[in-house]
């Protein structure tokens, strides 16, 4: 009879094609088996698997088998694994309202050393606090250097040192010292010792100190900690700005405590403040130590829980965008302990957090003494405000030497406040420094407010005045993590109308303080009594204030709570709060310069109605603060130039005439500068005036200096215009009476100018009899009779001379000239008083009822000044007889209404009066001369009047503009503020408040409950931005200034160092809360072992570190590195990017890869439509290749070189389309002592997945449909070779073997130790195998009779099944069985197994006999199923390894 044969050389199955189809070479299917491929000889052979064998446990934990393997990471390089195991479910809650492990649960961490036949197992890390979780498979895990890191997107990510973990198992306890993102400093450094005192004893000057680093700076001081495994955390808040100005701010005494120089002259003369220079140069600074801050015990030793190995403290300088470090200070040794120079200086720094309990900080305590930084920090420290570790991680690799996170969870949600508004409720204040603190009276409720000792540490600092802030308030968990700026959430009924210092919700304008600073503040029993802004305590300046209105400002399962056997457990918890303020209005400079001089022309007749102006004279600094827009002018030594600049009058010339003392200036907006140009451009200076050694403290002619015009500056009640100058007389000209010296031989008065007239106020003439009397300053030309009953111009600005006081048509009267009121005698002596006056401070409607009166007094008040305000002759005219003059003046002379003429008192008559027209004595020159007097020059100006003059020395000339234009100096200091550089940037800065939210909050977490405590509802905010100067008063401690300044430079200078707003920047956010970034990927900074840089914590949320795919091909599960390539397994896409460096395109299209600074580059994707779904676990690699399930497509797929291939179409398409869709977990590992991929498809409760054939006690076998399938693929032959009886969670291979995991134990295969296709704990070895078919000529029916094999003994033919008979199963060669007359085993005839195959069908098919006597089956095909099972041996051996080669079937071709 022929034999058909079947051998496997193609070595895999074939589950999809019909049975007919099946091709030769390929099986059905197999159970157990290998394809041996190793020895040429066996090439094709089928054998029996060999088992696995336990070979390290983590049962030191606890023997339960709940308890499973959750992640692996094999370190190939030192032949290691590393194991997650639990026994914890878990859920799927928010990470901070998810369930937790308890103590009850077991959760570790495990390392198996596989190096070669010594294999062992530690424990290196145990604990509930590790909260594992069965349904989070942590398939994200990294070793670099001797970190290992992992993430299971239920914690966050972590991270362990090996080498450590190794010494002590104990060395990890809680979730602070293994997580990734590093517990972060939130105080700034402390510049005040326990008992609060800080100038003078903390931040001093001290003369041993040589170095003047800080003397001409301003400085921020903070620190960061580095970790011992090298991280850095981020730094710290900042101080504000330490620095104290010279002689306490007062700028009035000669000579000061710190040796300079200084007065109000000095001042405006230099045009810099000497005294703003730092005073201090030795500060004490005190770091706070990490820890829980709920110390009671102050004699407790610090304890380094967290393992800070150093910390750096550091310095910023307002002017430089660069952190430096002044001191490194060591805090453990190279093993760990502790040092001694570092305890020694670590103190108790007492809290009392809600004016009751008292807990300990420690603090380290470092006195620096000017020393010179000795390095810089990296730029990206400043903009590295937190670092935004990911919450929760799906995906994690090491690339580039970066931790990269795929599928990250950001942010949490924000609070809300009662009423269920997203923010906080607090309401802000302004108030002088520490009233908060010192004077609880001022605020509701009155209890406890947290003392920051403002009015200590910050001696002169203010919050700059005449700006607007904005207050928000950042929240951060333990490991600095922030939120955006939070805005208060308050509403208008959340005011307190009645509170002394006003509140507004979290914006406030901080109004001009214009008061008197000679306010004093008494020593409580004492009758000491020092320069304060405050009543309550020496302060000076002012501070933002904070006060939150309700009881639970955080809600309380929000807040952290770092004990893990506390039902509250929250390690995730707001941790910590920092105010933040944003102020738009800032760079400003300080004009010092002298008194200006006030020019005011008023054409309104009105005083209120000011169209006047002011000169300020523009030298040193000045030049630069008031800047010429010289696009507005040609040649700028003959033209004037206006200018954007606005000037707001802070310190100003006191009212009282001709003083020189200075005085605040009034709340009033800032007026625009005009003109600026030289005295010459601004016609101040005449051809004629001499510059050489003019010495003027306005003009400052030395200096060459500009003037500023500006509307009037001194037009308050306090501070009203001169409208004289006043020159004392030196000498008059005997000769020549029209010329007189004035001046004191000091200064200068540029102002005395050609056309201005003499004034008869002032001085006085002598007459020949020696008699001495007042003058009448003008000449007189014409007297006129006043002759009003023709007057027809009744607006009262004429007068009628009839004509007797003139020839017919001829007078001498001419414009300019003015008029006053004459007796009746006709001779030309002087009047012995004027008589014309005006009233210049009334309305029209007032004038118009009293008009203009002639009196006998000699001066009339005309608002505080004295002054002569005659009518001036405008316009002559004569009717057509030349008999009657019309006189017009430029003002009215007469009420309108009523003809009338004047008396002497004013009434009415008709009697005749006499007027007189005069000639104004003019100045027509001016020169300069000196005079040496006593050895010394003396400098004088001449004058050279029009008319002749008796003069008398010592006494005063008064000279007027004739113009209206008067133009009056004093000297003295004046401050003009020019205005603030407005910002557009919605920016807030760090404040250097901060503090615990545990401290906000009035809840007990033993009852639950809020609970009325009096707690920390009142913060006085330390955020400072300028410094308070004072001046104008005396030496003496009792009046101190009469003025202040508010100086944010140094010296005041032109670009000068300034003040900044803070150091580190935030924004509001509308769009933060908590989110998963499903598509997205970030990565850390770079880690190098070689120089000891490790920046795996460092995600700074400054820096472009995230990097999306498309959203539309779902979520990333799993991240691989290859090469300089990242390969993104997302759930149905695979793409790569290129990590540290891009993509660049040819003309043609063509990608051309370039080194980049960018990390994540170009990202491009695979073809195919395939992904990972949601499960990684299927991932597995082995050199090229990376194999991975799509549950989706029902695929297995392999991305390798070609492309996306999907292997699961190797025959095995319909199963996994089948199976894959409905499975939970898929396990793939690879096998690369057998070159297979593996992979496990596990379901929980779903016994379908396939029927599987088990030993039993009895010794049958048992077949069962169970919850798994584990199978695995040939790379050799292309195929799947065979399903196993073993259902691993994870598998890896090491050095050429292959390990699974089961439970918490770790298995290695192909072990001689145990026999084969024996599994884990499985009490039985299970049967191998094998299904194929005979289908030669498939269209033909045929009878098979025989079956034998070509192999070891103990196979048997389990079954034989043709489309119409079935066969009894062929027992092994060695099976002892009862004498038949057939036989029912195999034989062994030359080296082959035969047997007779017995038709076992029981009913009749296609005319063929069936039952036991007969021989054979018939059919199209023949499905032939070979088993190998040996029960009863104990242990593998060389007999119990079945091999398989071949198996034929004698068959004949039917008939029919």
């Amino acid at each position: 009879m022929p034999k058909i044969q079947n051998s496997f050389l193609k070595g895999k199955m074939n589950k999809d094609l019909d049975e007919r189809l099946v091709p030769k070479g390929e099986y059905r299917e197999a159970q157990n088996i290998l394809i041996t491929q190793s020895e040429n000889s066996d090439v094709g052979a089928v054998e029996n698997i060999q088992g696995n064998a336990k070979i390290l446990s983590s049962a030191f934990l606890r023997e339960d088998s709940t308890i499973e393997t959750i992640g692996y990471f094999a370190d190939n390089l030192n032949k290691r694994a590393f194991w997650f195991v639990t026994n914890f479910t878990g859920d799927d809650g928010d990470i901070r309202n998810m369930s937790r492990a308890q103590s009850s649960n077991t959760c570790g961490i495990i390392m198996g050393d596989l190096n070669g036949s010594e294999t062992s197992a530690k424990l290196l890390v145990s604990g509930h606090f590790l909260n594992f979780s069965k349904e989070h498979l942590i398939t994200g895990v990294n070793l670099i250097d001797d970190l290992l890191f992992w993430t299971d997107n239920y914690n966050q990510p972590r991270k362990i040192n090996v080498t450590k973990a190794i010494a002590d198992s104990s060395y990890y306890v809680n979730e602070k010292q293994i997580s990734v993102a590093k517990v972060a400093p939130y105080l700034a450094p402390i510049l005040h010792d326990s008992t609060g005192a800080a100038d003078g004893v903390t931040l001093t000057r001290d003369e041993d100190v040589t170095s003047d680093y800080l003397k001409d700076k301003f400085v921020r001081f903070s620190y960061r900690y580095k970790y011992e495994d090298g991280e850095y955390t981020t730094i710290a808040p900042f101080t504000q700005i330490v620095f104290k100005p010279l002689n306490d701010g007062l700028i009035d005494s000669v000579l000061t405590t710190d040796r300079e120089k200084t007065d109000n002259q000095d001042v405006y003369s230099k045009t810099i403040v000497d005294v703003m220079k730092n005073h201090y140069n030795k500060v004490e600074i005190r770091i706070p130590l990490p820890g829980e801050d709920a110390e009671t015990d102050a004699g407790a030793n610090w304890d380094n829980e967290l393992r800070i190995s150093k910390i750096e403290i550091l310095i910023k300088e307002s002017d430089q965008d660069v952190v430096k470090v002044i001191k490194e200070i060591d805090v453990v040794d190279e093993r760990g302990s502790a040092l001694q120079d570092f305890t020694s200086n670590v103190e108790n720094y007492s809290l009392s957090p809600n004016g009751t309990d008292i807990y300990y900080r420690k603090v380290y305590k470092h006195t620096y003494r000017s020393e010179q930084p000795y390095k810089i920090l990296e730029d990206k420290q400043i903009t590295r405000v937190f670092d935004q570790v990911p919450l929760r991680a799906q995906a994690q690799e090491i690339s580039g030497n970066r931790i990269i996170y795929g599928n990250f969870t950001e942010n949490y949600d924000l609070p809300k406040d009662d009423s269920g508004k997203t923010g906080l409720n607090y309401v802000i204040r302004i108030g002088s420094k520490g009233d908060v603190e010192y004077n609880r009276s001022l605020f509701t409720p009155s209890g406890y407010v947290r003392k920051e000792n403002n009015n200590n540490v910050y001696k002169n600092h203010s919050i700059k005045q005449a700006r607007e802030y904005q207050v928000g308030i950042i929240l951060a968990d333990k490991f600095g993590r922030q939120s955006p700026v939070i805005l208060s959430t308050a509403s208008q009924q959340d005011l307190d109308p009645n509170v002394v210092i006003p509140e507004e919700i979290d914006t406030i304008k901080v109004d001009y303080k214009t008061s008197d600073l000679s306010e004093l503040y008494t020593e409580a029993g004492t009758s000491n009594k020092f320069y304060s802004w405050s009543t309550n305590q020496v302060a000076v300046g002012q501070a933002i204030s904070i006060k939150f209105n309700e009881n639970e400002i955080i809600p309380f399962k929000e807040v952290y709570n770092g004990d893990v056997n506390d039902e509250y457990y929250n390690p995730y918890g707001w941790y910590s709060y920092k105010v933040v303020v944003k102020q738009q209005e800032q760079e400003y400079y300080n004009v010092y310069t002298n008194h200006p001089a006030d020019h005011w022309n008023n054409e309104s007749n009105s005083h209120d109605d000011v169209l006047g102006f002011s000169w300020i004279s523009l030298y040193g600094d000045n030049i630069n603060k008031v800047p010429r827009d010289v696009t507005e002018v040609g040649d700028v030594t003959e033209n004037v130039a206006g200018s954007d600049t606005k000037l707001f009058p802070k310190v100003v010339k006191s009212s009282v005439e001709g003083d020189n003392l200075s005085v605040m200036g009034q709340d009033q907006d800032p007026v625009e500068v005009m003109t600026v140009g030289t005295a010459r451009e601004q016609a101040i200076l005449t051809e004629g005036d001499r510059d050489k050694d003019r010495v003027h403290d306005f003009v400052m002619a030395k200096r060459n200096p500009l003037l500023a015009q500006v509307k009037s500056l001194n037009n308050s009640e306090n501070n009203r215009v001169l409208y004289k100058i006043t020159v004392p007389i030196f000498e008059s000209n005997e000769d020549d009476n029209s010329y007189v010296l004035v001046g004191d031989g000091n200064v200068i008065n540029p102002f005395i100018r050609v056309g201005q007239q003499i004034s008869e106020a002032g001085f006085s003439v002598q007459s020949s009899d020696g008699s001495i009397s007042p003058v009448r300053v003008g000449k007189l030309v014409q007297k006129i009779r006043i002759d009003n009953d023709e007057q027809d111009d009744w607006e009262g600005k004429s007068i009628i001379a009839d004509e007797s006081s003139f020839s017919t048509g001829v007078t001498k009267a001419k414009v300019g000239q003015f008029i006053d009121y004459r007796s009746s005698n006709e001779d030309d002596s002087p009047e012995s008083a004027a008589r014309f006056r005006y009233y210049g401070i009334i309305s029209v409607s007032d004038f118009e009822s009293t008009g203009f009166i002639f009196t006998t007094a000699t001066t009339v008040e005309h608002g505080n000044e004295t002054t002569v305000r005659r009518p001036i002759v405008e316009k002559i005219e004569f009717n057509e007889a030349g008999t009657r003059m019309s006189i017009q003046c430029d003002r009215r002379i007469f009420p309108s209404g009523t003809k009338q003429k004047l008396t002497n008192n004013g009434i009415y008559t008709n009697g005749n009066q006499m007027m007189g027209l005069y000639d104004p004595i003019l100045i027509e020159s001016v020169e300069t001369k000196s005079r040496v007097i006593d050895g010394e020059i003396k400098y004088f100006q001449k004058i050279k009047l029009s008319h002749d003059l008796d003069f008398i020395a010592n006494q005063t000339l008064v000279i007027q503009n004739i113009e209206e234009k008067p133009i009056a100096v004093s000297t003295g200091l004046t401050v003009l503020e020019t205005d603030p550089v407005k910002s557009n940037l919605d920016i807030f800065y760090e404040s250097s408040t901060s503090g615990l939210i545990k401290d906000l909050n009035d809840f007990d977490p033993g009852s639950g409950n809020l609970i009325d405590l009096p707690g920390l509802k009142q913060i006085e905010v330390s955020y400072f931005n300028t410094f308070i100067l004072a001046g104008g008063g005396t030496s003496s401690a009792n009046k101190p200034g009469v003025f202040h300044i508010e100086e944010s430079r140094i010296k005041g200078e032109y670009n000068g160092i300034s003040t900044d707003y803070g150091v580190k920047a935030h924004v509001v956010d509308d769009n933060y809360a908590s989110r998963v970034r499903t598509n997205a990927l970030i990565h850390s900074g770079i880690f190098n072992a070689k120089t000891q840089v490790n920046e795996t914590n460092q995600f700074s949320i400054g820096e472009s570190i995230t990097k999306a795919v498309d959203i539309q091909n779902g979520s990333i599960q799993k991240l691989y590195a290859e090469d300089t390539n990242l390969i993104i397994f997302q759930e149905n896409k695979v793409s790569r990017a290129l990590i540290d460096k891009d993509a660049i395109f040819t003309a043609e299209g063509q990608p051309l890869t370039t080194s980049s600074k960018v990390v994540i580059g170009q990202i491009g994707s695979f073809g195919g439509k395939y992904g990972i779904c949601k499960n990684p676990e299927s991932f597995a690699v082995y050199g090229g290749r990376k194999y991975f399930a799509d549950k989706n497509r029902g695929t297995i797929m392999r991305l390798s070189q070609d492309g996306l291939t999907p292997i699961s179409d190797a025959g095995m398409r319909s199963f996994f389309r089948d199976n894959l869709p409905n499975t939970k977990r898929i396990y793939g590992m690879y096998d690369e002592q057998k070159n297979k991929y593996v992979v496990s498809l596990q379901n929980e409760t779903d016994a379908s997945t396939y029927l599987f054939e088990y030993g039993s006690a009895d010794g049958s076998i048992s077949s069962t449909k169970d919850t798994y399938a584990t199978l695995s693929y040939d790379e050799a032959s292309k195929g799947w070779v065979s399903f196993y009886t073993y259902k691993p969670t994870f598998g890896f291979s090491l050095s050429n073997e292959f390990y699974t995991y089961n439970n918490q134990d770790i298995y290695q295969h192909y072990s001689d130790t145990v026999q084969r296709c024996k599994f884990y704990t499985s009490t039985y070895n299970d049967p191998a195998n094998i299904e194929f078919v005979f289908n030669d000529q498939p269209s033909t029916v045929k009878n098979f009779h025989t079956v034998e094999y070509e192999g070891t003994t103990g196979w048997k033919m389990a079954s034989a099944e043709t489309d119409m008979h079935v066969a009894y199963p062929v027992l092994s060669s060695d099976t002892t069985v009862s004498s038949l007359s057939i036989p029912v085993n195999f034989v062994n005839k030359e080296n082959k197994y035969y047997g007779h195959i017995r038709n076992n069908t029981t009913t009749t098919a296609l005319n063929q006999i069936v039952g036991v006597d007969l021989s054979g089956i018939k059919g199209y095909f023949n499905k032939v199923k070979m088993q190998y099972w040996k029960p009863d041996e104990a242990i593998a051996s060389a007999v119990s390894k079945g091999e398989l080669y071949a198996v034929n079937s004698e068959t004949v071709y039917s008939s029919q």
